[in-house]
């Protein structure tokens, strides 16, 4: 998914406006200016100068940096849909379910360009039941916005996320099984084994049975297959390059 460059910030206009009296000052004495700002953390404390980094990324007002206003943004990035696991201002790790672009300053930022490093708020005692409160929020999300997107009913949007949250989160624990692959696969309403082989089918140029597939999640998802096809491709699309669906 790719995100164009659709907001317009009064904080772009500052630094805007800030390069161009770093270049009328290079005028004037002939010297070279380089704008680095400042950068801040929750507690106002100065931590770096130049790139920010996760927790390092705040104005000397308190605001926050936004996705055009990274280092590495240019014009446009790709948004990837994971589950994603970071750490917030406070040190603590916290996990986010949805569509999101990870700057290689380790900034996580979501698709309305919000720095994600910090939840806004500090943490509980009960870091724990925090983590849990802010997953199902998440998850709950997700779905709604999968659901949106793709035209599906709320409940089967929340059912897919929560689905996917459980996966990416085995494979943080430990290593995935057949059996998980098999389970996962029949939670989301298809037979793994035969997805499977249509899968390999498909790459040597037979669709029939992988249509079989989407046909399964279509009718689990209450969609076209048209649509399940759009979703298996788009949400796999790394993994699915060389098969021909």
């Amino acid at each position: 998914m790719k995100k164009e460059n659709r907001k317009q910030k009064i904080r772009i206009l500052t630094l805007i406006a800030l390069s161009a009296v770093a270049m009328t000052m290079s005028a004037c004495k002939q010297k070279e200016y380089v704008y680095a700002p400042l950068w801040y953390d929750v507690y106002g404390y100065h931590c770096a100068t130049g790139t920010p980094t996760a927790g390092c990324n705040y104005y000397s007002n308190g605001d926050k940096i936004i996705d055009v206003e990274d280092p590495y943004y240019q014009s446009s990035y790709y948004l990837e849909y994971a589950f994603w696991e970071y750490t917030d201002t406070f040190g603590y790790t916290q996990y986010y379910l949805g569509w999101a672009w990870l700057s290689p300053d380790n900034i996580l930022y979501d698709d309305w360009g919000r720095a994600l490093n910090n939840s806004g708020e500090e943490a509980d005692l009960d870091i724990i039941a925090d983590v849990a409160k802010q997953e199902e929020k998440n998850i709950q999300g997700a779905g709604r916005e999968f659901a949106e997107r793709y035209l599906l009913s709320a409940d089967v949007g929340v059912k897919i996320a929560r689905t996917m949250n459980d996966w990416a989160k085995i494979g943080k624990t430990r290593a995935r099984t057949q059996a998980d692959l098999e389970d996962v696969s029949a939670q989301l309403g298809f037979n793994f084994k035969k997805a499977a082989s249509a899968l390999e089918k498909a790459k040597a140029g037979d669709k029939n049975a992988m249509d079989g597939t989407l046909n399964d999640l279509a009718n689990a998802w209450g969609t076209s297959p048209e649509t399940s096809r759009e979703i298996v491709k788009s949400v796999y699309s790394q993994y699915l390059a060389d098969y021909n669906l």
